[in-house]
């Protein structure tokens, strides 16, 4: 990476005039100036000059035997140590051809003899000052790049370590629900047992959830995955998740009731949108208060759309909140009191992506008088056919 400190030391100007006097007279002036002048009586001696020790700037004269100005330009551009180096052409021809002349062989601004001392250090200050800065610029966007670069390696890291770790979990989550399942049929098993089977199955169930959701949207996010289309009925998916979680709900005294057309057919992937509802359900059972109510209302609209909504009487979110809660990793925190704390986690991350896969969306309203109401709109007639496998993963990855 290029370093230059303009504070710390003195600039450096490599003057190259085939000339003595007027490398003198140049050098005198730019020394009382305070610059550091160094000196080349030719074009190769100013280009060996240049490869050995570049400097801050470079005053070229024009007329010189052998190689002149402009050859010697040319070469200073194709030399990776001047390449960036401000170089001022100095000519006693001030007509249009030489100016353009100076402009093809890379020079950066040109004087014409004599040369006036104010002039003279107006530009050579300028350009100095010019090459400081784009030093500094090329330098912080090197440093961001680096760093862009460094946190795409962590977060390639971390996904394969996530993958990894929900693929490792997913067998035995499972093979600890079949046999807590098991163990739940069991005969004479006190209420006490029940319950603490019940709450085991429960938790193991959320672990596969949480596992799966990870292994999903990080599929999506990298382009892997894409849904199963076919025919299936919303009505179907909603009972099932009610009779799943009949346990959990009279534990908690909480009342499910459900409103679905019977007609409430969809094209869509049915694993995917079983587990979107799923996740909202386990909010809502999870985060609404003992012996309160929940409602999931499904209603085929006129548009062509299915709304879902899924209501509790929780604490609520506040509408600035709305939107943040379908980011991953997301946890929002109230500290009015312990049971309205919020983990999202991954959950409404994963539904968000559920729903715009379909070409959905997915929002959060107020639930009057009390708690959050969680809508899903659906095309019925299913994702548009433009949606690619890159497009998922783009959807899944926007915040």
């Amino acid at each position: 990476m290029e370093t230059v400190e303009y504070a710390s030391r003195v600039p450096s100007v490599l003057v190259i005039d085939d000339h003595e006097q007027n490398r003198e007279l140049v050098a005198a002036q730019l020394s009382a100036a305070g610059f550091a002048v160094r000196e080349a009586s030719s074009g190769p001696g100013g280009i060996q000059s240049c490869a050995d020790n570049p400097p801050d700037l470079i005053l070229l004269d024009v007329l010189m035997p052998g190689l002149n100005g402009f050859e010697t330009c040319q070469r200073l551009r194709e030399l990776p140590a001047s390449r960036n180096v401000p170089i001022i052409i100095l000519t006693s021809l001030n007509d249009l051809h030489t100016q353009e002349k100076a402009v093809e062989s890379g020079a950066d601004d040109f004087l014409t003899k004599p040369l006036q001392r104010t002039e003279l250090l107006i530009r050579v200050r300028s350009l100095i000052r010019i090459k400081l800065l784009q030093t500094e610029l090329r330098n912080s966007y090197q440093l961001i790049l680096d760093q862009r670069n460094a946190l795409l390696r962590i977060e390639g890291q971390k996904d394969e370590l996530v993958a990894m770790l929900v693929h490792d979990l997913k067998s035995p989550l499972a093979t600890i629900s079949l046999n807590l399942g098991f163990l739940q049929e069991a005969p004479k098993l006190s209420i006490d047992e029940q319950e603490a089977l019940a709450d085991s199955i429960q938790a193991a169930r959320q672990l596969e959830t949480l596992a799966i959701n990870m292994l999903s949207l990080g599929r999506a996010e990298d382009g892997r995955w894409v849904p199963t289309i076919a025919q299936m009925e919303i009505r179907e998916i909603v009972e099932s998740l009610a009779r799943a979680f009949k346990h959990r709900l009279i534990a908690r005294r909480q009342t499910l009731s459900v409103s679905c057309p019977d007609q409430g057919r969809i094209l869509g992937d049915s694993d995917l949108l079983h587990r979107l509802v799923e996740n909202l359900l386990d909010n809502c059972v999870k985060y609404s208060p003992a012996g309160s109510a929940i409602e999931i209302e499904v209603k085929a609209e006129q548009d062509g759309f299915l709304e879902l909504r899924v209501k509790d009487q929780g604490a609520g979110i506040p509408p600035e909140l709305r939107s943040r809660i379908f980011e991953k990793y997301v946890r929002l925190e109230r500290n009015m009191q312990a049971a309205a704390h919020r983990s999202m986690g991954l959950g409404l991350a994963f539904c968000r992506m559920a729903a715009e896969v379909h070409g959905g969306r997915i929002w959060v309203e107020e639930n009057q008088p009390r708690g959050s109401c969680f809508c899903v709109r659906l095309p019925v007639s299913g994702p548009t056919p433009c949606t690619t496998q890159q497009e998922i993963g783009a959807m899944a990855a926007v915040p």
